[in-house]
């Protein structure tokens, strides 16, 4: 049985407990927000003043898809509202739900994302979810809860919304297992980073209550060990070590797999910061394999980083059948930049499209200018297709603005067929304001009038 969380209570319990004498409205909100820009040859932590943070390692931002180095702006910020996600009985969400950023992407390198608790409880009895954008199912990741510095932190090669979760199921004696990976390569002019990823392919649990762990992955380098709190039980670990180079003109990878059967993880000690079970690899395991460029599959593929520069516009939406929405962006000057048109004459370009012949669930839509001219921008989502899918009749969205400025998101949701004016803003000297996002329907465009996509 799954139930239904939402974060915000509802108005009239908020003006009933804030008339208890309480100087500060309980239904204030405070915001934590904080946003950074990274390219495939930088490492960066972005954190919040309240302690939530996204840590990128050097590798992690994907190449272009003329495999230059890339550039992605990234954030992290405290939700506002209501926020809707289904949970499994035995588990209670604590604390604030927190939206990291850019979504729609797969780096090339897991980043580790963390997120403030407040309480006192006992290592491994929290967890992290990050809720999954098309079921909006909590999905457990391995993570480890630090009570001393007050927060939670997971490993990731995708960004969403995330929660901490209390564990309500009684586990006498059947504490998780803290376990360690890291690498010890060789260091050498040239290497701009030697990672290692670890997933587990098979797990053997040894209490069949802990049958269930939806994501599990670490990331590890020379000089930062990945920790993962887990399961007691049998694991089989695909590694991957992913060997980066700095070449001349371009960033050029090389990756080797190996397989780890027949790990036994056992901690009889009971809750405890001590780790169990250390993996440690060196040069002379990535010498040893063979020069296939391969990946575990239990470690999504990256997609290529988009386009950024002064102005980004990205539109997400996540559906596991094809549907086709649109990005439109009208410039200062009236022109419109789409499918249609890119790119324009100020300089907007479309770099991504997803289409209903080749549809991926959660790829988005992208238009940026690079020296984007000052003054109001006009931004539309269009229903175009169902993509051959009657029984299509709804779907959320996110967008969000990014560039020389905080990143903006606005969430919604359109019917079929069905354009929507998400409202404007002004850009002036790569600052953007006047940002009025209060979406409502406008008229449809004449399918005629598309060019066909």
């Amino acid at each position: 049985m799954k139930t239904r969380h939402l974060i915000a209570p509802l108005l009239s319990t908020l003006l009933l407990i804030s008339s208890c004498g309480d100087d500060k409205p309980s239904n204030s909100f405070e915001p934590d927000t904080a946003s950074g820009t990274v390219t495939s040859a930088q490492a960066n932590h972005i954190e919040t003043p309240d302690g939530a943070y996204i840590d990128v390692p050097v590798g992690a931002v994907p190449l272009t898809l003329d495999s230059t180095a890339g550039t992605m702006i990234f954030s992290v910020e405290k939700v506002q509202g209501n926020v809707e996600a289904e949970y499994p009985d035995d588990v209670t969400p604590i604390g604030d739900v927190y939206r990291f950023g850019p979504e729609g992407f797969v780096f090339a390198e897991p980043v580790e994302v963390a997120i403030p608790v407040e309480g006192d409880y006992e290592v491994g009895e929290v967890m992290l979810t990050r809720i999954n954008p098309t079921t909006r199912q909590a999905e457990f990741y391995s993570s480890d809860y630090d009570p001393v510095a007050g927060v939670i932190r997971a490993q990731t090669v995708e960004l969403s919304e995330w929660e901490a979760v209390v564990n309500a199921v009684e586990r006498e004696g059947k504490a998780w297992a803290k376990i360690r990976v890291q690498g010890g390569f060789e260091a050498g002019e040239e290497e701009v980073d030697e990672t290692i990823l670890a997933c587990a392919t098979n797990f053997v649990p040894r209490y069949p209550s802990d049958s269930v762990l939806s994501q599990n992955i670490c990331g590890a380098d020379s000089s930062r060990p990945g920790t993962w709190t887990l399961p007691q039980g049998t694991y089989t670990f695909c590694i991957t070590f992913h060997y980066t180079v700095q070449a001349p003109t371009t960033v050029v990878t090389y990756q080797r797999t190996m397989m780890v059967p027949n790990v036994e993880i056992i901690n009889d000690a009971g809750w405890s910061d001590a780790i169990n079970y250390t993996m440690t690899f060196n040069q002379s395991h990535f010498d040893a394999l063979s020069d296939v460029e391969e990946r575990c599959e239990c470690v999504k593929r990256s997609t290529p980083s988009p386009g950024t520069g002064d102005l980004q516009v990205t539109l997400t939406w996540y559906n596991d059948f094809p549907l086709d929405l649109d990005l439109w962006v009208t410039d200062p000057t009236g022109e419109k930049c789409y499918y249609g048109n890119t790119p324009t004459e100020s300089g907007g370009v479309l770099d991504r499209d997803n289409l209903c012949g080749s549809y991926e669930n959660g790829d988005p839509e992208n238009i940026f200018w690079a020296d984007a001219p000052n003054g109001e921008y006009i931004v539309d989502v269009d229903w175009y297709s169902n993509c051959g899918d009657d029984q299509l009749e709804a779907q959320a969205y996110t967008v969000r603005l990014a560039g020389s400025f905080a990143p903006i998101t606005k969430t919604g949701r359109i019917l079929k067929d069905e354009t929507v004016r998400i409202g404007t803003f002004t850009l002036s000297s790569n600052r953007v304001s006047k940002v009025s996002f209060d979406p409502v329907v406008v008229a449809k465009t004449s399918p005629a009038e598309k060019p066909k996509k």
